[in-house]
């Protein structure tokens, strides 16, 4: 077994657990998550550390590329966890949380680079509204300016996505649940939140339209 793998299972279970034995007894009774965090598989994202945290306050969907696949006649991963956060678990708000330096999106937006792939084309056509998007709006000045179009882009992609969904359309609609769209630059530790009021993504703490609401919503569930 890999050391690294075993040692943090031994540092957890002699340290951090033995903190945190009361909330995790908790947890045996059930969890009550209030937020669905859809991110990446990136190695370098963790929606815990990023919002700090504890188990049980994120039920969390995670793909190459952050992606929600439309609604369709055919159940996915995606939807099946999707339909549970938000119909059972009855979350308050949805987080789609893009990145910097995204693999998925600069393979998106990078004609020839899944050459050789078997799953991954198939999967990022998922995306490819965006794709068009982004590569039929000319040039830009440098790979990391692409990516980051395409990101957020991709974001807003999801976010119209969920709506596809009539038990989200349905609450989002009636503000039972707030749907917030985040890039995320992990080198810098900035977050930044789509604001529909300016159509940009700006600081989280710039007064966005509807980050209030999270507070309210949350209020309302207690």
């Amino acid at each position: 077994m890999p050391s690294k793998l075993v040692e943090g299972v031994r540092r957890f279970q002699q340290s951090v657990f033995p903190q945190k034995q009361a909330l995790f007894s908790e947890l045996g009774h059930g969890q009550h998550p209030r937020f669905l965090v859809i991110t990446c598989s990136d190695s370098r994202i963790d929606p815990s550390l990023i919002t700090s945290t504890d188990p049980g306050d994120l039920f969390v969907i995670r793909n190459a590329g952050n992606l929600i696949p439309p609604k369709s006649d055919r159940p996915t991963g995606e939807s099946a966890t999707l339909e549970y956060a938000v119909r059972v678990l009855k979350v308050k708000v949805i987080v789609v949380c893009g990145h910097a330096q995204c693999g998925a999106m600069d393979a998106l937006t990078k004609p020839g680079s899944t050459d050789g792939l078997e799953e991954v084309p198939g999967w990022l056509d998922l995306a490819a509204d965006v794709r068009e998007e982004v590569l039929g709006g000319g040039a830009f000045g440098s790979d990391a300016e692409r990516v980051e179009t395409a990101v957020k882009r991709n974001v807003l992609q999801q976010l119209k996505n969920l709506e596809t969904y009539g038990f989200v359309k349905e609450l989002h609609h009636a503000h039972k649940i707030l749907l917030m769209g985040w890039y995320y630059n992990f080198a810098e530790g900035k977050v930044e939140c789509y604001d529909p009021t300016v159509d940009a993504f700006r600081d989280l703490y710039d007064g966005i339209a509807g980050v209030e609401q999270t507070e309210a919503l949350e209020e309302d569930d207690s």
